[in-house]
């Protein structure tokens, strides 16, 4: 009887020490903040050669996109002329090159920011 009970004694304390013996796990870092999206940078490098740098159009080529040019459209409106483009004009569909936090930054921008 004394055999079984030291042999249970031993493996069971074995298999404490297998899970860690009680010490708790370390935490794990906090995953970092997404980076903020810099809208600006985002038009200047992709949008301004068309549309100016002053957002003020450019003729024959592609309308102002200020927030009183804009006023007519909604968000979603012109989330959708950014990821999908506008078929029969110059511009062309981002949503290859800019990921769906770029392109709401953009319609942010350009529906509040002053040029």
């Amino acid at each position: 009887m004394r055999k079984a009970t030291l042999a249970g004694v031993i493996i069971g304390g074995l298999l404490l020490a297998a899970c860690g013996g009680g010490e708790p796990a370390p935490t794990p870092a906090p995953a970092p903040a997404p980076a903020a999206v810099d809208a600006t940078k985002i038009f200047a490098s992709n949008c301004a050669s068309c549309h100016g740098q002053d957002r003020q159009g450019v003729t024959g080529l592609a309308p102002a996109l200020t927030a009183s040019s804009l006023s007519a459209r909604s968000e979603a409106e012109i989330k959708e002329a950014i990821a999908k483009g506008r078929p029969g004009t110059a511009m062309p569909p981002w949503e290859a090159s800019l990921n769906a936090a770029q392109i709401e930054a953009l319609v942010k921008f350009l529906k509040t920011a002053a040029p």
